[in-house]
């Protein structure tokens, strides 16, 4: 019996062994010369983002990029849909050039962060604005941001 017991729990360590073992989390300022200070996710009186904060990233050379990584401070699972726009061309940026697509979607874990998301911009010098959409779709913009907030 002892021996059945042991095979369990060794199979156990074997296919549980991924979530054993730490994840690396990829840092925004590694990829990216330029990073904002961490902003709130726009967000109504329900509070269906509390405790979720993203982050732009800039590169400074051509051919210009943005990206942006959220992070869940909460206890509990967020899931939203998301895109990013240049305010200063009035263009939304493509997020995921294989499929085309200007919008992202995010499943934060509790005490998570999100992979890094990115795409090509006209400058690095336009405003951005993150509009986001909750389960409801119900839409929230930011208020724009530029490097120039940053320095």
């Amino acid at each position: 019996m002892k021996k059945f017991y042991f095979f369990v729990l060794l199979l156990a360590v074997v296919f549980g062994a991924k979530d054993l073992f730490a994840q690396q989390v990829k840092d925004l300022s590694k990829y990216y010369e330029i990073v904002s200070v961490p902003y709130s996710v726009p967000d109504n009186d329900q509070e269906n983002f509390a405790d979720v904060d993203f982050r732009f990233g800039w590169n400074s050379k051509a051919p210009y990029k943005i990206a942006i990584q959220f992070v869940n401070h909460g206890y509990t699972l967020r899931k939203f849909k998301f895109a990013i726009k240049d305010v200063t061309s009035k263009k939304t940026v493509i997020l995921d050039p294989v499929h085309n697509s200007r919008f992202g979607t995010e499943s934060l874990k509790p005490n998570s962060e999100s992979d890094i998301w990115s795409g090509p911009v006209n400058s690095n010098k336009d405003s951005f604005s993150l509009r986001v959409w909750d389960n409801n779709g119900d839409e929230f913009d930011k208020v724009p941001i530029s490097i120039s907030d940053q320095q």
